[in-house]
């Protein structure tokens, strides 16, 4: 057996407010005058994407007969978002002064400045440096929709889309500007929905080419977007009508509208004529005046049953331009139908009953008249009401599994209006998930697939690591959801529905198993045999572990086993603790005979954060 011996000198330490300087207590640090700044670099990648590390190297250097080495270089980062410096890492120097790699992940995209900084010593001022890694983030991509035809003086709706490759950016803040003639205005501001789409209004549009150009500003994760479009108003007055819904027969019918001239004001005082056409005879009808506002209103009087075309003309008063419109719209006496079935859908398939009702507006049965009920498959039923204006349904193998949506419908005739009426019976969401592996080592990329019966209604779907943030995760809009993620902890995967009018709100959550990466080196340069190292006996071989995630403090195992007679025995478990960079070292010391083999290896027990794990084990023989 070799004995080793080492002498550790314990020293106490004072630092130096601000300075960076550690000297030996009771020590005095004197500092001259204009002390020689050395030299001092810090590099750094120029361009990365949000998410990837950073890896930064630099030098402290001076001249040789004052080295630079074992010094205190701190390294901090900002960005362009105005947050406080944030601390990467304390590094102490190499003895010819060099630092890193130091790996540091930005948070936020666009430019994150590094910088190092030495706080001095008794043979060199402080200094810094600093290096600038251009992040860039999520891209985005924002579309604006043609604007529909608008009169002069209305307000022009635009609407348009934010998304990135994952789907729409919600609750982003839209800018939007109006050029006409050079001229420029800006607009009231948007929010986009949850699905990115947002609205942005020009008030009361004026006759002349619009150009509008829409900006998203981008945040700390998403990049900058900007779309435009355009519109032309030309000169001219605009006689709009407000459009009619079908009517009941037998009651008077007002036809609203407005007379705008072409500088977008109001025509005052001008008259309307209208003319009402059915079945091809037309009726004049009573001349209406503009007011103020320029808005009017025609009647026709109790309208007979069938197709009418209201035509309606302005003769025009210079320096306004005549103008004319048409409204359509039929006109039938009414209907009304009812539903009414089961509370609930049953939980295990069941026959159900449906009732259905046909009456006029006035609440009076219709009789004999064909209903069609159908749950939109196919599954389809019709028959006539009888006196009381009702029908009685029923369908077979009815339960919760899915959402049930009863249409009824009534075609109508010659004298009734048709009618609809539906109602939603809801269901109960059921979950599933589909994962590549059953057990994932921390760092491998999982792949998982959820889908939720629920289809494209609201989802929400997060995965939560043992003692970390949850991670929400975009869900499809089609009830299954592909996505990756790395992994690293234990952790539960969570997908929940909103209830809605088709579905009960529901939540599922799956437990995802999380083994530790046990990354194994073994220090030195040896021969090989196959997969078995050849160790002279003189030497005692290190095996160093690091453990990914970082576990400082933690006790990894190391592992010893002999081979005797052609089977390994275990004769050593050592816990050895995880230093701050979550490594530790095990070596195997002792004086064996030439030949005699063994395998070591870590393990790490399962906790809450992991499940057990082992690292592979490294096979040694020890010769002459």
């Amino acid at each position: 057996m070799r004995v080793r011996t080492a002498a550790a000198i314990s020293i106490s330490v004072l630092t130096l407010g601000g300075l960076g300087i550690t000297v030996a207590s009771g020590a005095t640090p004197l500092f001259e005058a204009d002390l020689p700044a050395p030299g001092l670099t810090l590099d750094c990648p120029k361009n990365l994407a949000l998410g990837d590390d950073a890896s930064l190297t630099g030098a402290l250097s001076g001249s040789a007969d004052k080295p630079t080495g074992r010094q205190d270089v701190t390294i901090t980062r900002t960005d362009e978002f105005g947050a406080p410096p944030v601390s990467v890492s304390t590094e102490l120097t190499a003895a010819k002064g060099e630092f890193g790699p130091v790996t540091n992940t930005p948070a936020n995209r666009g430019e994150n400045t590094y910088q190092v900084a030495f706080g001095g010593n008794k043979d060199y001022a402080a200094a810094s440096q600093t290096c600038d890694t251009k992040v860039q983030g999520t891209a985005t991509t924002m579309t604006a929709d043609d604007p529909d035809a608008v009169a002069v003086g209305d307000d022009l709706k635009i609407t348009g889309e934010l998304k990135t490759a994952s789907g729409g950016v919600a609750d982003a803040k839209i800018t939007a500007t109006d050029t006409v003639g050079g001229s420029k205005t800006n607009l009231a501001d948007a929010k986009t929905d949850k699905d990115g789409a947002f609205t942005v209004t020009v008030p009361a549009i004026a006759v002349g080419e619009h150009k509008i150009d829409f900006a998203y500003a981008g945040d700390e994760l998403l990049e900058p977007a900007k779309a435009d479009t355009s519109v032309t108003l030309e000169a001219g007055t605009t006689l709009a009508v407000d459009p009619v819904d079908p009517m009941v027969a037998g009651k008077d019918v007002k036809v609203t509208g407005t007379l705008v001239a072409e500088n977008g004001n109001p025509v005052a005082g001008a008259t309307i004529t209208a003319t009402d056409t059915v079945g091809g005879t037309s009726t004049a009808l009573a001349d209406a005046t503009t007011d103020a506002d320029g808005t009017f209103t025609v009647t026709a009087p109790k309208v007979s049953a069938g197709r009418h075309v209201i035509d309606l003309s302005y003769a025009g008063d210079p320096p306004n331009k005549p103008a004319s419109a048409q409204v359509t719209f039929p006109a039938k006496f009414e209907t009304k139908l009812t539903l009414s079935g089961p509370t609930d859908l049953p939980a295990t398939p069941e026959t159900v009953t449906f009732t259905i009702k046909l009456t006029d507006g006035d609440g009076t049965p219709v009789t004999d008249a064909r209903v069609v009920l159908n749950d939109g498959g196919t599954w389809d039923q019709g028959a006539k009401t009888g006196a009381d204006g009702t029908a009685t349904y029923t369908k077979p193998g009815v339960s919760d599994e899915a959402p049930l949506r009863i249409d009824v419908t009534y075609a109508g005739d010659d004298t009734y209006w048709e009618s609809s009426i539906h109602d939603i019976w809801k269901g109960t969401p059921r979950f599933t998930l589909a994962r590549d592996k059953k057990v994932y080592t921390a760092g491998d990329t999982a792949s998982y697939t959820l889908k939720s019966s629920n289809g494209s209604l609201p989802t929400t779907i997060s995965l939560k690591p043992f003692k970390r943030p949850a991670i929400p995760v975009p869900p499809s809009d089609t009830g299954e959801t592909a996505f990756t993620q790395d992994m690293f902890r234990n952790s539960t995967l969570t997908i929940s529905t909103e209830a809605t009018d088709r579905w009960k709100a529901g939540t599922r959550s799956f437990t995802i198993k999380v083994g530790p990466r046990i990354n194994q080196t073994l220090a030195g340069s040896y021969d090989q045999t196959g997969d078995t190292y050849l160790v002279r006996k003189t030497r005692d071989p290190q095996l160093t572990a690091k453990v990914t995630p970082a576990r400082p403090g933690h006790c990894v195992t190391a592992v010893v086993q002999k081979n005797v007679n052609g089977t390994y025995t275990t004769v050593k478990r050592s816990c050895q603790v995880l230093n701050t960079d979550s490594t530790a070292s095990y070596k195997l010391e002792g004086n064996p005979a030439a030949g005699a083999k063994f395998r070591i290896r870590f393990e790490s027990a399962a906790d809450d954060m992991n499940i057990g794990g082992k690292g592979d084990w490294i096979n040694l023989q020890f010769t002459n």
